[in-house]
């Protein structure tokens, strides 16, 4: 690891990693470079965040202390991104189909039966423990993720974009609610995408899950639930900006206490705006 003289953080990545970083600079002069890497000591520091994130915000339970990781880790590429002092602010963890034959599936299929998405035509990218730190939730953290994301997706021409967004049950179920009404809104008008194909949970939502959103439904129709802050989580709003869609039943998760829901986006479906605002905060260093 080292740093250039624009006290830009750079990398040493394999052959099958893109041989450059990527900055963004939001408005506020503050630089954001993201980095692919499998380094393994930017890959402790990220599994430090995810294990704050995950452990705080959900509740989950690890087997190592302080650090968040498996057996995905070392076989699999990782995003950074990370500030002027270079801690690892946002993150996400990549695995493309040749990583999913060594080590034998994605990670999604823990949760979810896959047939139909692993036989669609086209490369194939999986998102998952994608978290920001809690001091950069303002838009630069994520945006700067989804650039370099978006720019390598293009480049090595991937089409299918899949993951798992959770949402957590610790409120009574209303972000899950929310998440709910949200999805039922997006299907308005969407691509063939989410018709055509289908994925089902290992372990469907327990009854009483089911019955608590049952009653936040019931509530709506006489009261002003409805009207409510949605609390549907930003990433999923984001995915769902980008052009993905939300594809069959939730799966319930108990180690982290929330409901997953099974995300897929066909890259061809970005809005061309998106494509060109990323573009736009994307500086090849």
């Amino acid at each position: 690891m080292r740093h250039n003289q624009q006290n830009t953080l750079q990398v040493d990545a394999s052959e099958q990693l893109p041989a450059k970083s990527l900055s963004q600079t939001s408005s506020s002069a503050t630089q954001l470079t993201a980095i692919f890497t499998r380094d393994p000591l930017l890959i402790e520091q990220a599994q430090r965040l995810r294990h704050r994130v995950f452990s705080e915000e959900y509740g989950a339970q690890f087997d190592h202390p302080e650090l968040d990781k498996d057996q995905f880790d070392t076989i699999c590429d990782h995003l950074l991104v990370c500030d002027q002092q270079n801690k690892i602010i946002a993150y996400t963890r990549l695995i493309n189909d040749q990583q999913a034959i060594e080590i034998g599936h994605f990670y999604s299929e823990n949760e979810f039966d896959l047939q139909e998405v692993k036989a669609l035509p086209g490369k194939k990218m999986e998102l998952g423990r994608t978290c920001i730190h809690p001091d950069y939730r303002t838009g630069a953290g994520l945006t700067t993720l989804w650039s370099a994301l978006t720019s390598y997706l293009v480049e090595h021409d991937y089409q299918w974009l899949f993951g798992c967004c959770s949402i957590p049950l610790d409120d009574n179920c209303h972000a899950l609610h929310s998440t709910l009404n949200t999805l039922q809104k997006s299907t308005i008008g969407q691509s063939e995408t989410a018709n055509n194909y289908s994925v089902s949970p290992a372990t469907p939502l327990p009854f009483h899950i089911e019955r608590q959103l049952s009653q936040l439904i019931n509530a709506e129709d006489c009261s002003n639930l409805s009207n409510k802050k949605n609390k549907t989580p930003p990433l999923l709003k984001s995915y769902l900006r980008m052009g993905a869609k939300a594809i069959g039943a939730p799966c319930w998760d108990s180690d982290f206490n929330c409901a997953d829901i099974f995300i897929l986006m066909n890259i061809n479906d970005m809005p061309a705006k998106y494509l060109n605002h990323f573009a736009r905060h994307v500086l090849l260093k």
